[in-house]
């Protein structure tokens, strides 16, 4: 698979969230390291090139130096050799967004007959895959303002750790970027989880809410059911944009051992994914 002079350009929807980019690009990033986002300056979600290292960005001279091919797709691709290694793990939206197969360039490599997406075990993922994945997410870059946000507010915590912490992603659907979804939130099944996650081991929770109107009510429950474990909340700062906000917090939940989330979130995948897969995940809904 030889692309050096071909460029898998990912256009950012107005109303796509971090996932549905990220997802298409770690894919396409497999296969091609010239895949690049093209920055969408409509959306809130699609200034990458803020949190993203330049390589990563399309730009106007790469026009006029490769063949640029649209690539989008909001699911972790298999590739069609490793349909006899990976097991279909089907869900609700097997056939939502693949990546165009009508393609000529790439249609070759990728296969509709097997998904994995929005499963969270390690174990259900062919070794395979799993590398094929983990070798860009672990040499992905971003710009060093998100690094430098998340070990600051984890650096304030000296005994934060991987065992000692839970995530929780608050997935209410009504995130600033979106309209109309139409999908399931119950709060309590939240504090359900919640309940049976802590245990005498947990010190932190951090929480990320997809809407902040949210938070005061989980605040208010774990503080009175849990007192003697720290609350973390990454607060927006005035000189980091609504897109590195999500990333930082994306990252901040992955460092965590366990996590609580919405299954059908790509944000969640993201969180697991740069987790290494290594969380232990309840996924709600």
């Amino acid at each position: 698979m030889n692309f050096e002079n071909i460029i898998f350009k990912i256009h950012v929807p107005n109303q796509a969230g971090i996932g549905n980019t990220l997802k298409g690009f770690i894919s396409g990033l497999t296969v091609n390291k010239n895949t690049k986002i093209e920055c969408n300056p409509d959306s809130m979600l699609g200034n990458f090139d803020t949190c993203l290292d330049d390589t990563y960005i399309l730009t106007n001279s790469d026009y006029t130096k490769y063949t640029v091919e649209p690539f989008s797709s909001c699911r972790w691709l298999i590739l069609k050799e490793e349909e006899s290694l990976q097991k279909d793990l089907p869900y609700e939206y097997s056939d939502y967004n693949n990546v165009d197969l009508n393609n000529n360039t790439y249609k070759h490599l990728f296969t509709p007959k097997v998904t994995i997406d929005h499963y969270y075990d390690k174990k259900q993922i062919h070794e395979t895959v799993y590398n094929r994945f983990m070798d860009v997410i672990k040499s992905f870059r971003f710009k060093q303002i998100i690094h430098d946000e998340v070990e600051f507010t984890l650096n304030m915590y000296k005994t934060f750790s991987f065992e000692n912490s839970i995530g929780i992603s608050i997935r209410t659907w009504k995130a600033p970027h979106e309209q109309n979804v139409n999908r399931k939130y119950d709060p309590e099944e939240y504090k359900k989880e919640i309940n049976k996650m802590i245990n005498n081991s947990i010190k932190y929770v951090i929480f990320s809410f997809d809407n902040n109107d949210f938070k005061d009510e989980y605040i208010k429950y774990v503080k009175e059911n849990y007192p003697n474990v720290e609350i973390i909340i990454y607060n927006k700062p005035v000189y980091i944009n609504h897109l590195q906000y999500c990333i930082i917090k994306m990252l901040l939940l992955s460092r965590c051992g366990t996590f609580v989330c919405n299954r059908i979130s790509t944000f969640s995948e993201l969180v697991f994914w740069f987790s290494h897969c290594n969380q232990t995940v309840k996924a709600l809904f």
